[in-house]
C-alpha cells in the first residue's frame, strides 16, 4: 500500500475514470493512481478516511469503499439508486459516517457508518442546484460546490438550511465540481478548465495555487490530511500553511 502523507492530494478523473494521488498540495507529482473504468464508468467524487479510499459511481449509483490509497481491492459498495439516482460526492465523517451529495434531488446526505442505508438526516433547498462535491469540516459542518451556479458553500451543522458562507467563483470556473478542506485553506476542482484550486481560507476570491491535471471531467478533489479537515488536532499543526 502507498503510504499517504500528510498533505497529500486526491483527486478524479471522470473522462478516464482514474482515481489519483498526488504529492502534496498542489503538485504535479503524481504518487499513484488506479483506473476504476473496469468497475464504474461514470466515477464522480472521491474522499479519504485515514485509512481507505472512498468514492462515488453514477452508472451504478455506487458508493465504494477502496482499500488504503490505492488498491483494486474493493472493501464494500453500496446501491443508492433508490435514495439518488445520480450520487455526485462524498466525505468520511469524523464519527466514522458518511455525507454524501446526491445530483438527481439536489442534496446532501448523512448515512450512519460506511456504508449503509440507514440515514441520520438528509437535507435540500439550499437553493444550489447541482450539488456536485462536499466535505464535512470541524466534525459537523459541510462543504459543498453548485455545479449550476458554480458556488461554493459552507453550510452549518448536518443538517440545516442555514449558509454559513458562500462565493460565487463563476469568473474562475464556470463548472465547479468538487471541494474539500484542509483545516486552513479551501480545495476545490473545476470540470470546465480541468484544474485543481486551493483558495484561501473559507471563503475568499484569493487563489494560493492552480494546477491543471492530465484527465478531463475532473470530478472531484481531497486532501489526505484526514486531522486536519475535521479539525481534531491543534491549529499549531498547521503553522506550515500560515
Amino acid at each position: 500500500m502507498v503510504a499517504v502523507l500528510e498533505f497529500d492530494t486526491f483527486w478524479l478523473g471522470g473522462a478516464d475514470d482514474i482515481l489519483y494521488l498526488y504529492s502534496g498540495q498542489l503538485t504535479t507529482t503524481e504518487v499513484t493512481s488506479l483506473d476504476v473504468n473496469s468497475v464504474d464508468s461514470q466515477s464522480a467524487d472521491i474522499g479519504w478516511d485515514g485509512i481507505n479510499t472512498l468514492w462515488m459511481g453514477r452508472q451504478a449509483d455506487k458508493q465504494y469503499l477502496q482499500s488504503g490509497a490505492f488498491s483494486s481491492t474493493i472493501k464494500f459498495s453500496l446501491n443508492v439508486t433508490s435514495i439518488d439516482t445520480q450520487p455526485s460526492g462524498i466525505s468520511a465523517e469524523a464519527d466514522g459516517d458518511t455525507s454524501w451529495n446526491g445530483f438527481s434531488a439536489d442534496k446532501m446526505y448523512s448515512t450512519s457508518g460506511q456504508f449503509s442505508t440507514t440515514f441520520r438526516d438528509s437535507q435540500g433547498g439550499y437553493g444550489l442546484t447541482g450539488i456536485f462535491g462536499q466535505a464535512a469540516v470541524d466534525g459537523e459542518d459541510q462543504f459543498a460546490t453548485g455545479f449550476d451556479t458554480d458556488k461554493l458553500m459552507y453550510v452549518s451543522g448536518t443538517f440545516t438550511t442555514t449558509v454559513k458562507d458562500s462565493i460565487d467563483q463563476t469568473a474562475t470556473e464556470n463548472l465547479a465540481s468538487g471541494i474539500s478542506w484542509e483545516g486552513v485553506n479551501t480545495l476545490w476542482s473545476g470540470d470546465q478548465h480541468d484544474d485543481l484550486y486551493e483558495t484561501s481560507g473559507r471563503f475568499t476570491s484569493t487563489i494560493k495555487q492552480t494546477i491543471s491535471v492530465p484527465d478531463t471531467g475532473v470530478n472531484g478533489i481531497a486532501t489526505s490530511n484526514f486531522n486536519g479537515r475535521l479539525d481534531l488536532i491543534a491549529d499549531t499543526a498547521y503553522a506550515y500553511w500560515m
